[in-house]
Formats: C-alpha cells, structure tokens, sequence
C-alpha cells in the first residue's frame, strides 16, 4: 500500500480502502481500477475496455467505453488515468462518465463544509460549465476562472490559497497534498469524499445541472489579449 504526503497534507490508500470497506483490482499496464463496495472485484477483467481518448475538441480528455457501457456487476465506480496518470475521471455504476468539473465541485464541497482556510474560492478555467459555477454560488463559493492548463490552475491555487482547482479534463489539484496534480491522490480524494453519500455522485451534488457547452477552436494569425483594441 502507498502513503503518499505532499506537503503539509498526506493521504493513504490503505486508510481511504479501510474505512471505506472497498476492495480495489487493477491490473499491470491497466489505466483503470476497479472500486468495490461490499464484495470482491471482478477477477476475470482485463482492464482494456476504459481508456482515455479526444472528443472534436483537442485538450478534452473523454473516458471511452470500448465495450461495456457501465462497470462490472458489485463495483462502485471505476477512475481511469491517461497515460502518465496526472489526470482523472471516474465512471460511477450507471456507465455515467464524471469529469474534472464534477470533482471540483465535490472537493470544493467538502472543503466549504470543513471549515478550510480560503474554502469561499474554488479555482477552474475559462472551459469550466457554467452549470459548476452556478452549484458553487449556491454553496457561497465563487469559481475563479483562469486560463486553460494545470499550470494556470496552480498559480491561482498558490495565489488565492483556495484549497482545490480543476480543469473539466481531469486535471486536479488539491492544496493540502501540495497542489500536485496528480492522477492517484485524485481518486483517493474523491472517493474519501464521496464515502457519506455511498459512492453515489447524484447523492453528493444534488441539483448539479450541466448546461450546453460548444468549444470552438479559431486559427489566427496574432494570439492577443481579447481586451486589447482591433488594430485600425
């Protein structure tokens, strides 16, 4: 079992699995793992059928299911990793894909009921739904927008000392580990939050409506601010 600890915060797989009563499979060059509630995973499972992939839109990260549209039978959800494993999404036993967007708003939650310091901000991107700004309002925590790229996410992090930031593709980053963004303490965060609610995401964001989102890409000659005045 791995502890992991970055800075001032530490989170242990084996203590999240424990008080949890989960039992988790996964296989070796599997980017996906198998979270079990009550009774042991699956062992006739490959782990092939998940994977990341890109929708349309370049930057999106979509959970793709090849071949099954929801989890094996007994398994309460299943997070899956892209290919270096620093970004997250998790599909719950429905076959219901929850994005970066999600999460943020769970983990943001979280931190607002706990009482943590800078708990009124959460951090997301100018590609966050609409629908992640208007549940966070309603809990009295606003949604600062940065740029697009973990990178923009972690100076506001640093900036505004909010406890946690996100990007819709999965990208999270937590204060109290460090702001790392990283893929494994992701799932282990999110699934310690969602234990009162038993796993069940509908249950822990009550009235979280998605809005329509269209992203649209345009070539241009000149990246400029979108404030500055059009040349003559």
């Amino acid at each position: 079992w791995a502890s992991l600890k970055f800075g001032s915060g530490s989170v242990s797989e084996k203590r999240v699995i424990r008080q949890s009563g989960l039992d988790v499979s996964s296989n070796e060059g599997s980017a996906a793992v198998l979270i079990s509630a009550g009774e042991r995973c699956p062992q006739q499972w490959t782990g092939d059928e998940w994977f990341f992939g890109r929708d349309s839109e370049p930057g999106l990260g979509v959970l793709q299911c090849t071949t099954k549209s929801q989890t094996p039978r007994g398994c309460v959800c299943t997070p899956t990793f892209d290919g270096d494993a620093d970004r997250c999404l998790v599909l719950d036993s429905k076959g219901v894909t929850h994005d970066g967007d999600e999460m943020l708003a769970l983990l943001a939650a979280r931190a607002r009921t706990k009482g943590e310091r800078g708990s009124r901000i959460a951090v997301g991107t100018v590609m966050s739904n609409q629908g992640l700004e208007d549940w966070l309002a309603a809990r009295g925590i606003k949604l600062l927008r940065t740029s697009v790229g973990d990178k923009h996410v972690v100076e506001a992090l640093r900036a505004y000392k909010a406890p946690v930031g996100a990007e819709a593709s999965g990208h999270v980053a937590i204060r109290r580990f460090g702001y790392v963004g990283d893929g494994i303490v992701t799932m282990l965060a999110v699934l310690e939050a969602l234990v009162p609610f038993n796993f069940d995401f509908a249950k822990a964001l009550p009235g979280f409506k998605r809005y329509p989102q269209v992203l649209i890409n345009i070539k241009v000659k000149d990246k400029r601010d979108r404030n500055t005045p059009p040349r003559p």
